[in-house]
């Protein structure tokens, strides 16, 4: 499954393992089957809301790293709800680089939006960062 950078990056942090392992502390069954009255060893943490779906960095770090966003989960289960979120499929692929390259732009205008006067030239539509 191929992600942005920032997801990467977030995913392969400490804090990251940290609110993992806490998260399999507090809730080490899956919690699905919790629901249906059977208790099976959650294997995986799921975001409730995706972490790329934060419009900004900040937002896509809180989501990820927001307890209350995270749900423990069997494999099987954590397979199914990305199965039929359609991950694997082009469209949601596609949606994924879309988000990605939203949150990029986002982020170049907030860079643009704190330049001094005078440190843009668009005389030839084109944007010169000084």
């Amino acid at each position: 499954m191929s992600r942005d950078r920032l997801y990467n990056t977030l995913m392969n942090s400490p804090e990251w393992r940290a609110i993992k392992a806490e998260k399999l502390k507090r809730n080490p069954y899956c919690e699905i089957h919790e629901k249906q009255g059977i208790k099976i060893p959650a294997a995986c943490i799921h975001h409730i809301r995706e972490v790329e779906s934060g419009q900004t960095d900040e937002e896509s770090r809180e989501l990820c790293f927001n307890i209350e966003n995270l749900q423990s989960l069997c494999v099987s289960c954590h397979h199914k709800i990305h199965n039929g979120k359609g991950y694997n499929k082009s469209e949601a692929r596609k949606k994924r680089q879309q988000d990605s390259l939203n949150r990029w732009i986002a982020r170049i205008n907030k860079k643009l939006s704190i330049l001094p006067e005078g440190s843009l030239n668009d005389s030839e539509n084109k944007v010169i960062l000084k």
